[in-house]
């Protein structure tokens, strides 16, 4: 069975900084979830739905109100329902991630989840040709996570033993 390779970054890195949006908000720390999209069993990217869908059932767990955020500016949010309705609507080789999850808890944002899209542009290691998933939260959430996905693998991830801590990909 062929497993979508998944690796995780903790902490911001030379690539990656701290968003405007993310600091106005306190959501000082950051870890990532990076999908390669290469797989042998795929002939174009491949974007690995349930892993993202287990990203969201996350940020569900994480805070009461989770909206998706649709343009890459993050302007224009839409309710996780309707958003979903259309999604399913989609066949599957049109189905991308949204750009953002936005979850909030009495009106106060709590957890960011923005899809970095390295798959369009290969970028440094290790992002390169990938979905990144950033985490950006006012606690640390990386145990977290891991624990989270390692629970929701279906034995279909290949998920990395340790996160990689603010690598620094160039001088």
């Amino acid at each position: 069975m062929v497993k979508t390779e998944v690796s995780f970054v903790d902490g911001f890195d030379d690539v990656r900084c701290q968003p405007d949006y993310a600091k106005s908000a306190g959501l000082n720390h950051r870890f990532a979830i990076i999908q390669e999209t290469y797989r042998p069993d795929c002939v174009d990217l491949y974007f690995d739905e349930p892993l993202w869908l287990s990203l969201l059932e996350f940020a569900k767990r994480t805070s009461t109100n989770v909206q998706i955020g649709v343009t890459q500016n993050s302007s224009k949010k839409v309710a996780l329902e309707n958003f979903l309705a259309d999604f399913s609507n989609l066949p599957n080789e049109e189905r991308h991630p949204p750009p953002f999850i936005f979850g909030s808890e009495e009106g106060v944002l709590k957890i960011v989840i923005e899809t970095e899209y390295w798959n369009n542009v290969g970028g440094p290691m290790p992002y390169h040709d990938s979905y990144t998933y950033s985490i950006y939260s006012s606690d640390p959430v990386g145990k977290r996570v891991l624990q989270h996905l390692a629970a929701a693998n279906a034995g279909e991830w290949d998920l990395a033993n340790e996160p990689m801590i603010g690598v620094v990909t160039r001088k």
